[in-house]
This record gives structure tokens, C-alpha cells and sequence, in this order.
């Protein structure tokens, strides 16, 4: 049967068909995140030069030349005409490796940064309508259990905000 039934059985939710992210979009997320490194940039250089004490900002300077770098390799693959999907997947995984480090050399743990975890959520949820937003979810929570022990709620509230609108993926029971 290639096709859904318009009515989903008695008490049952239909999920919303796979999206396949546009290229426009594509092109936002990276004119976004060009946006955003730069801004991170200047701030960096605004510090460094108003203050009088040395600081130790060369980590940020690496997370931007990383992310000056992962944006190129994105240019690269939006150019050779890869998956829209494909593409969306690598950024995000980007995303999450540069926040992750930002997150690192703030704090770690008791970083006030780790809410820009959620950010790279709300982008996944927008751009990866479908199972592949579970399949995301959960390999983050499996890079970062410590954010899911602390917030479990986090989890929680994914789950119910999401809940019969397609974006997870029905879990198959374990073998």
C-alpha cells in the first residue's frame, strides 16, 4: 500500500509526510550562520580590545575558524548539488560540534551557554520534518547524557510538543 488512509484508525494519529528540506532554506541556514559567526567575531575582537587584562580567547578564535571552515565545506556541498537532506544533516552535526565547544570552554557542565543546544533542536524540527528528527534527537542525547540527566524535563517536553505530529519516528520494540 503506497498510499495513507486519510483516516487514521479510532484513537490513532497520522503523521505528517517526510518534508524534504528547500534549497532556499539551505541558503538561509547558511547566510544565518555566516550572520552569527561574524557577530561572535566582532564581539571576540570588541573584548580583546576594551579590555585591559589579557584574556584567553584564542579557544574562541579556533571555534570561529572552525565554523568559517565547516561553512565552506556546506558552500561546497550546496554547489555539487548534494541531498537537501544530506546537506541539512551534516550542518546540523556541525552545529552541534561548534556548540558543544563553545559550551566546553564556558563552563562545561555549568556552562550558561548549553541553551544553544535547543536552538540546533528548533532548527532540526524545522528543517528535518519527519523521522529523522527522533533519529537526531536521540544521537544527541547520546553525545550528551549529562544535559539529559540535569533536564529531564527537556526530554519530556520534546516528546509531548511533538507528540502526533510526525517528527519522532514510533520506537520498534527491542528483539
Amino acid at each position: 500500500m503506497t498510499s495513507r488512509s486519510p483516516n487514521p484508525a479510532v484513537g490513532g494519529a497520522s503523521a505528517l509526510p517526510a518534508a524534504v528540506p528547500s534549497t532556499n532554506a539551505i541558503r538561509w541556514l547558511l547566510g544565518i550562520r555566516l550572520v552569527v559567526i561574524s557577530t561572535l567575531f566582532l564581539g571576540v575582537l570588541v573584548i580583546q580590545v576594551n579590555t585591559q587584562t589579557i584574556l584567553q580567547l584564542q579557544h574562541f578564535y579556533w571555534l570561529i575558524l572552525i565554523s568559517y571552515g565547516l561553512s565552506l565545506i556546506y558552500i561546497v556541498l550546496y554547489l555539487r548539488g548534494v541531498s537537501t537532506r544530506i546537506q541539512t544533516v551534516v550542518q546540523l552535526l556541525g552545529d552541534i560540534g561548534v556548540v558543544t565547544g563553545f559550551v566546553y570552554f564556558t563552563g562545561g557542565l555549568y556552562s550558561p551557554f548549553s541553551f544553544l543546544y535547543l536552538t540546533v533542536i528548533v532548527v532540526a524540527a524545522v528543517m528535518l520534518r519527519g523521522g529523522w528528527l527522533g533519529d537526531f534527537v536521540d544521537a544527541w542525547r547520546d553525545a550528551n547524557p549529562w544535559t539529559w540527566s540535569h533536564y529531564p524535563e527537556l526530554a519530556d517536553g520534546i516528546a509531548a510538543a511533538t507528540s502526533g505530529m510526525g517528527f519522532f519516528r514510533a520506537k520498534q520494540p527491542a528483539l
